[in-house]
């Protein structure tokens, strides 16, 4: 795939072999370089050292002190969540690839930077992600010696496109150690890579800058920015449900958390919009603790599927239905939090009144059930 490009080539986009991007969604495991030694891999819950340098917390950017943009808060909410160096890259026709953001990125040469974008250009010139987790583990292709030239043994990088076909971007995380690569983690990156394409195209002028993002974007990336923000794990709860009420039109939102022993299901956030009174919300989560066979969030915790009412009257298991009525609740979600097919807690969303994105979410309910699973064990890894 590489063949075509000269090493003392200019690494320009019109110098990357044209294959004809082929159109239509991603695939994850196209090309995965995998480990051999599995004792040689870095423990995805262990501290991942950058590269050898120590990285500054903070994104930064190509445009200096600037605000904060979307691309800037994306490779945040990447390099917070597995805790490795991210940076998106722009691609232009006639430029060179320019890394136009970054966090946990230490300073580079400009050699070392130069062979780092080398390397990840040629693994994506197929139009495909690129999942190395050991540059020694193969024959030494000429993207994975271009990757050990500069000092990286595991790296994801997922090609951010225009179209069907024509790469602007990458979105990549890089490590100086070997990594096996988790699905939660797969799965971040993905999400994160389309978000970054969406807006990537918007400032191009490919994606007109009025359109609302597709629903179930719009719900994975309020997820992963409440659960992966740079609070503490003990903020992360209530930082997602104040991001799922924001961003989907929800007036109230609470999680419960699974207890083996006893068998409960115990309060761990609350979230409400300003429009509701406290004394609303006092009356409504009064309760700490229900047991799991008790209300409906233990028919949810239980049998691992959402419920969806878009009236609150004839929901005799919702054991607050009156107080929720007499607060003027009209409506509610609840759907399971699961990982690895264990379900972990409930969450439960409240309106006003029925919106029509609310109906097209319960459909949605189980995969970002699973989502926020994944990611709290994610988020709270050492």
């Amino acid at each position: 795939m590489a063949a075509a490009l000269k090493k003392d080539a200019p690494l320009r986009a019109e110098n990357l072999p044209s294959t004809g991007f082929a159109s239509g969604r991603l695939s994850l495991h196209v090309e995965r370089i995998t480990v051999d030694n599995p004792r040689a891999v870095t423990d995805p819950g262990s501290k991942n050292e950058p590269f050898e340098a120590q990285a500054a917390p903070a994104a930064a950017t190509a445009r200096g002190d600037a605000p904060e943009g979307e691309l800037d808060r994306l490779t945040r909410v990447a390099g917070h969540g597995l805790n490795l160096p991210a940076f998106i890259v722009s691609i232009v026709a006639g430029e060179e690839p320019q890394m136009r953001t970054s966090v946990n990125l230490p300073p580079l040469t400009a050699q070392a930077q130069r062979s780092l974008l080398y390397g990840l250009c040629l693994g994506v010139v197929d139009g495909e992600p690129l999942i190395v987790e050991n540059t020694q583990s193969q024959h030494q292709s000429r993207e994975l010696a271009a990757l050990t030239a500069a000092g990286v043994e595991s790296a994801l990088c997922f090609p951010l496109r225009a179209d069907g076909w024509r790469v602007i971007g990458l979105f990549c995380v890089v490590n100086r150690l070997p990594r096996r690569w988790r699905e939660v983690e797969l799965s971040l990156m993905t999400d994160l890579s389309q978000l970054a394409a969406m807006e990537m195209r918007r400032e191009v002028g490919l994606e007109p800058k009025t359109s609302g993002y597709d629903l179930h974007l719009r719900a994975r990336r309020a997820i992963m920015a409440g659960l992966l923000s740079d609070e503490g794990a003990g903020q992360s709860v209530d930082g997602l449900l104040d991001c799922l009420g924001n961003s989907l039109d929800w007036d109230m939102a609470g999680a419960w958390l699974s207890q083996r022993e006893p068998a409960t299901l115990d309060q761990a956030g609350v979230w409400a919009s300003d429009r509701i009174p406290e004394n609303d919300v006092a009356a409504l989560y009064s309760l700490p603790t229900f047991d799991v066979d008790d209300d409906i969030l233990g028919q949810v915790w239980m049998r691992q599927e959402p419920v969806w009412a878009p009236s609150l009257s004839p929901l005799a298991e919702f054991r607050r239905a009156a107080t929720a009525h007499a607060a003027g609740f009209g409506a509610g979600l609840w759907f399971p939090v699961t990982d690895g097919g264990s379900a972990l807690g409930v969450i439960e969303l409240l309106a006003r009144a029925p919106q029509p994105d609310h109906d097209r979410l319960s459909l949605l309910a189980l995969s970002l059930g699973r989502q926020i699973g994944g990611l709290m064990s994610l988020a709270q890894t050492p």
